[in-house]
């Protein structure tokens, strides 16, 4: 399945060719593209996206991110038809009914923070407490040593927007609607971004001593070299993407109370 990064340019226009999808740039050829290869389309917001294309995206499955064209930062999200289940939804809607669903997601998103940061943590000298400050300070520190201040804070949100598509994307598939898919991806998106975090932090050391090993100075980090990296890795992100929300689905069946702190 392909992931389409459009980036902000004149002349960018997208249009239908039958079952496929076609993406045309002022002084370069066509490409196209056939809808049941595609999983995700990520676009500048401020691009006039002609109606029989969206509806065709969203018939094939075809989930679209329309995302801030600097920064990458999603914006709005149209998901594909969904998918056949169903069961997630009404128990994620039953838990939301409670007056202490809230309270009881925070504590198992805690949880789950609290393991990844532990994971992390015995990687880092000094960080084997797994205090979960202590440890991203240590990590940012070491994205800005290989990246710079600008790629270190970039790359960590293309990362972010990666995993909030992956999650969209495989939560409407589950049978959420869009609305649910969104707000519950936003909810997830920390625990699998830091789950992330090992891999991005060794392609950033990986890259830097490339350019260093070859007397050259490291050039500022652009996005579509990013996203190669994101592509190499997209296997394994939609791995950890389904585990995380099987987590979650299990944690649904019994997520206990909170009576006992109250009283």
């Amino acid at each position: 399945m392909t992931i389409l990064y459009l980036e902000e340019k004149e002349g960018l226009a997208l249009e239908l060719d039958g079952p496929a999808l076609v993406i045309r740039r002022e002084g370069e050829s066509a490409r196209l593209v056939p809808l049941q290869r595609l999983e995700r389309i990520h676009l500048p917001a401020t691009l006039d996206v002609n109606c029989r294309v969206l509806v065709a995206c969203a018939r094939a499955g075809v989930v679209i991110c329309f995302a801030n064209g600097r920064s990458g930062e999603p914006l709005a999200w149209m998901l594909g038809a969904p998918g056949d289940g169903g069961a997630l939804a009404e128990r994620l809607e039953t838990l939301w009914r409670r007056t202490d669903a809230q309270t009881l997601f925070a504590r198992w998103r805690k949880a789950q923070l609290l393991e990844v940061f532990r994971q992390l943590g015995q990687l880092l000298p000094h960080c084997e407490e797994a205090d979960p400050q202590k440890v991203e300070r240590e990590l940012l520190r070491r994205a800005i040593r290989h990246a710079g201040e600008r790629g270190a804070r970039q790359s960590a949100s293309w990362l972010e927007a990666e995993i909030r598509g992956e999650l969209v994307k495989r939560l409407g598939a589950r049978g959420l609607s869009p609305g649910q898919a969104v707000a519950w991806g936003a909810r997830l998106v920390p625990i699998l971004r830091w789950s992330a975090e090992a891999g991005r932090l060794w392609w950033l050391a990986h890259r830097h001593a490339g350019y260093r090993n070859r007397g050259q100075q490291p050039p500022p980090l652009e996005r579509p070299e990013f996203t190669a990296f994101l592509e190499s890795r997209a296997e394994a992100l939609a791995t950890a993407a389904d585990e995380l929300i099987e987590r979650l689905e299990l944690w649904l069946q019994d997520p206990g109370d909170d009576r006992e702190e109250s009283a």
